[in-house]
């Protein structure tokens, strides 16, 4: 391809002709885990752009993107082509292949983070990657109308409850992540629930990840009602990671009223998705969590994962 040629350490001073997903950042992947890593850049090196990139984390002869985070995979700026992009992904194959990968198993982002949903899917199908699995996550559209204009009116009547009962919403410092943490935790714990982060591995991704984990709580009389980690997954998308309440405040609903304050302040920085994540246990959806969150006004999109054998 005239002009684009794929590198594999990237110089600080290219910029992304798309917004990159946080989750394919080297910084994120430093603290994610401790596997090999292996980036992937189509870059056009005259004027210091980015078009496409993928990273991999690798172990006993497969790539995964990602292998421990919701999601990841190939990202590409919309003026490419169909031709631009499979020569990118021919080449990271025939990279991968020459450092001794045997398979690839590739998580797509949902379709609300990226305008190349489709076209990636045919592309990946062309390459004859296999579709493995598919997973419904929940999103909240952020623009102008108002919290209460999107939620039914269930909700709207939890959101007066919380007010009058005098729970306010703040984001805080990062200085407070680990009190954040620890009242989640116990939450968690109180429920049989794992938590899929430690405080140390939390920690150490918020150090070389400045700005990306961000505490936020709903406050009575200065106790923590409720509280979540909210994670900076792109410029446009703020993901609701981690919420939990304290079981005193169950009439409250005060987790109705922190997803109302992560929409306002998204609001505020011009954030685009709040994201909702997954919903599922032991495998099948979690039909109450689904209702749940299309009453704050989720609306569900798709997210496949692939695979493909290199040994032919």
């Amino acid at each position: 391809m005239e002009g684009l040629h794929v590198i594999e350490h990237l110089p600080t001073n290219y910029t992304f002709e798309y917004e990159p997903l946080f989750y394919g950042t080297p910084t994120f992947l430093e603290a994610n885990n401790a596997l090999p890593q292996k980036h992937f850049y189509l870059v056009d090196n005259h004027y210091h752009k980015v078009f496409a990139s993928i990273a991999f984390s690798i172990e006993e002869g497969t790539a995964y993107s990602p292998a421990k985070a919701p999601f990841s995979g190939y990202e590409f700026a919309q003026r490419l082509n169909p031709e631009e992009r499979i020569f990118f992904m021919i080449e990271v194959e025939r990279r991968l292949k020459q450092a001794g990968v045997k398979a690839l198993n590739i998580g797509q982002a949902p379709s609300f983070f990226n305008t190349q949903f489709e076209k990636e899917q045919r592309d990946l199908g062309f390459l004859e990657y296999q579709k493995a699995a598919a997973r419904v996550y929940h999103s909240i559209s952020v623009d102008s109308t108002p919290f209460e204009g999107k939620v039914h009116d269930m909700e709207k009547r939890k959101l007066k409850k919380s007010a009058q009962g005098g729970l306010n919403f703040q984001m805080l410092d990062s200085s407070d992540l680990e009190k954040v943490f620890a009242f989640i935790k116990l939450q968690r714990d109180l429920k049989g629930y794992e938590f899929s982060m430690s405080w140390e591995e939390l920690r150490d991704a918020a150090r070389l990840n400045p700005g990306m984990y961000l505490p936020a709580v709903m406050l009575h009389d200065k106790k923590i009602a409720a509280a979540t980690i909210a994670i900076r997954e792109s410029k446009s998308v703020l993901y609701n990671f981690a919420p939990a309440h304290a079981p005193a405040y169950n009439e409250l609903s005060p987790v109705v009223a922190l997803v109302q304050g992560l929409y306002e302040w998204s609001q505020a920085q011009a954030i685009k998705w709040l994201n909702l994540g997954t919903s599922y246990l032991d495998g099948a959806p979690n039909e109450p969590l689904v209702q749940f969150k299309e009453r704050l006004g989720g609306v569900s999109f798709s997210a496949f994962s692939f695979q493909k054998s290199l040994n032919s």
